[in-house]
Formats: structure tokens, C-alpha cells, sequence
């Protein structure tokens, strides 16, 4: 299998972080991307991943990683995240009460104190909701045009590697990650995840859009009990989402309703420590679990061979009758370390338990 071969069986699809542990994520994703040769700069056009960072908190504009030890540190490209203008809640709520079906987010936004979101939106979904709306063009520019880059190189992809032209069925992966019990995650998520699923239906491209997030027991610090709530709403607004997508819509500030007749998200995938004894350090440490995962479902083949091997969510789903409710998926980072040394030494001692047994019995064993 050539280098191009091997391009294709890669599952085509894209990463997108919301909030600071989405933003934190995105930029270990690009450097798992540099450190594979797997960007788009590395490989041309014939990458078929895209990124894309959603912020409310302007501080993550300089955030900056190292790939390891005396490596230099890393910022994700300035193309690749885009921080939300800050506004103040009230001003959120003044522009929403100008529009019928918006003045219901205006309501909720004037009872909360006001304040800017320059440091994010501490904790309220609502107002990274209502600031998404409020830059809606902006956003539906950003995912429209990663969406037709990851249409037309695999277009170019399969080109290259069969010499004709060939109609779209490749299934995109769209992954979503952030902390579901933080404000911005669960207030864009869905917006986000609805406007990935219209514009893959616009180009024809089939999509699963998962959504990666942290429960309120993976990260520590902060309010816990506005952690649980924004992660038990979201939760349940997802599962809707799936079961239910007719429930969802979003009213814009220009009169707009986006409403859905299918599901628009495919799988939610809870983070969370493996027993209530465990938990991650720091929030670059799961972050980075996020980010790994993603990289083995999109960037190498075993993504797609072990969803099609071992699953078929799609099927589980419709035969609820069967299985109840088949949202929910169970993925996760497994650390496994070997000693050289110790290994040779087991391996010697059971190779001259073996002889010495062939010794006694007669007999030699190989």
C-alpha cells in the first residue's frame, strides 16, 4: 500500500474545540497532526482533517504548549480558533429582546447580573448561546468553508489514487470536544454541531458528529453543583438531539428558526475518570486524552476498521425495541508500559522451566 493508499483509508472529517479545554485540546491535536507529518502544510491538498477552535474567554488567544521537554512552544494557528467579541450580558440581552423569537434568551440574559465575557462566560450557557448567535455569519463562514475543504480533498484523494472521478460516499467523522460542564461547551455545542450537520447535507458529504466531552468529575475546582446542572442540561438537550431532533431550534437575530427533521449528532461520548478514586491532574492532562482519541479515530485507519468491524451504532439505534437508547458510547486512553528488562528475565525462566521439564520427561521441548 502506497503513502496515498494509505491517505484514503483515513477516515476524512474534522476537530472542532469549544471553551478553554476545547481550545486546549485543538492545539494537542495539531501538534499530534505536526509531530505525524499529518497537516495540511505537511501533506498538501490532500488532508482531509480540518480544525477549528470556538472561544469565549479572550486570555486563550496566547495559550501555548510544548510537545515535550525542550521542545518550543506551540500556539495553534491563528486560522485554525476564533474568540468571540466581548459583549456584555446586557447588551446580549438588549439585542436579543429585538426579535420575537429571540426575546425569550433576552429575558433569562436581564435577570442575570451584568457583566463582560472577556474572561468567558462563567458558567451560563446562555451566554455563549446568545454571543454564537450574535455571530452567526461569522461562524457559518468558519464551518462552511472547513466543511468544503474536507468535501474536495477527498475528492482530490480519490482522484489521485484511482485516476477518475468518483461520487462522495466516504463517511466524515466530525468530533466536537470541550468540557460539558463548563458554560461555552454546553452552550455552543449543539449550535455548532447543527450548523456541521446543515452544511454537510448542503455539500452531500455524510457525517457522525460526536461529542467528546468532560463530566463534572474529571476536572476539579469551581462550582460543582453549576458543573452537574450544565452537564445533566446539556446531556439531556443531546440525547434530544438524537431522539428528538424536531424539539431543537434555534431562533437567530435575524428572525431565522434552524430547525432539524433528523438527528444531527450521531454519538456522545462522556470523558470521565475510570472509578471516583481517579482523577486527571490538570485540564491540559485530559485535554490531551481527548485530542489522542481523536487523532486514532481520524487520522489513522483503526478508527474506521473498528467501527466496522465491532459496531454498528447506526443499526443499534433504530432498534430500540431491542436495545433502548444507543446514544451514549464508551471510548477512552489506555496507558500500557512494558519493562525490557523484567521481560527478558520472565522469558529466560520460563524457557529453562521448559528444558528442564524435556529433561525429565525425555523428551525436549521447543
Amino acid at each position: 500500500m502506497n503513502e496515498t493508499q494509505k491517505n484514503v483509508t483515513r477516515r476524512p472529517g474534522g476537530f472542532w474545540g469549544i471553551g478553554t479545554t476545547g481550545w486546549i485540546a485543538t492545539l494537542l491535536y495539531y501538534i499530534w497532526e505536526t509531530a505525524n507529518g499529518l497537516t495540511a502544510s505537511a501533506r498538501g491538498t490532500r488532508s482531509a482533517r480540518t480544525r477549528l477552535a470556538i472561544e469565549t474567554a479572550q486570555s486563550s488567544k496566547g495559550m501555548a504548549l510544548r510537545f515535550g521537554p525542550g521542545c518550543p512552544l506551540v500556539q495553534l494557528p491563528e486560522e485554525d480558533g476564533i474568540v468571540l467579541p466581548v459583549r456584555s450580558i446586557h447588551d446580549l440581552a438588549e439585542e436579543c429582546m429585538r426579535q420575537r423569537g429571540t426575546s425569550r434568551y433576552g429575558e433569562k440574559l436581564q435577570r442575570l447580573p451584568d457583566s463582560m465575557t472577556e474572561d468567558g462566560v462563567g458558567g451560563i450557557p446562555l451566554t455563549a448561546l446568545v454571543n454564537g448567535l450574535a455571530n452567526k455569519p461569522q461562524l457559518d463562514q468558519l464551518i462552511e468553508s472547513r466543511i468544503l475543504a474536507q468535501r474536495e480533498r477527498i475528492r482530490i484523494d480519490s482522484h489521485y489514487a484511482n485516476g477518475q472521478s468518483f461520487t462522495i460516499g466516504t463517511r466524515s467523522t466530525q468530533v466536537i470536544a470541550g468540557n460539558k460542564g463548563g458554560g461555552t461547551y454546553p452552550g455552543l455545542a449543539l449550535f455548532v454541531a447543527s450548523r456541521i450537520h446543515y452544511y454537510c447535507e448542503k455539500y452531500q458529504l455524510p457525517s457522525d458528529i460526536i461529542l467528546f466531552g468532560t463530566t463534572p468529575s474529571a476536572l476539579s475546582g469551581g462550582d460543582l453543583l453549576t458543573a452537574q446542572a450544565n452537564f445533566a442540561t446539556f446531556t439531556r438537550q443531546a440525547v434530544i438531539a438524537i431522539e428528538q431532533p424536531k424539539k431543537i431550534v434555534f431562533h437567530t437575530f435575524t428572525g431565522e428558526e434552524l430547525r432539524h427533521d433528523k438527528a444531527f449528532i450521531s454519538r456522545i461520548v462522556p470523558w470521565s475518570p475510570s472509578t471516583g478514586k481517579l482523577s486527571f491532574g490538570t485540564r491540559e492532562e485530559i485535554a490531551a486524552q481527548m485530542a489522542l482519541a481523536a487523532g486514532v479515530i481520524l487520522d489513522t485507519g483503526y478508527g474506521a476498521f473498528s467501527e466496522a468491524q465491532f459496531r454498528d451504532h447506526e443499526k443499534d439505534m433504530l432498534d430500540k425495541s431491542r436495545y433502548g437508547f444507543r446514544g451514549f458510547c464508551r471510548m477512552g486512553v489506555a496507558r500500557i508500559s512494558t519493562d525490557r528488562e523484567r521481560d527478558l528475565t520472565l522469558a529466560q525462566a520460563v524457557a529453562t522451566r521448559l528444558i528442564a521439564d524435556g529433561l525429565l520427561n525425555g523428551t525436549t521441548q521447543r
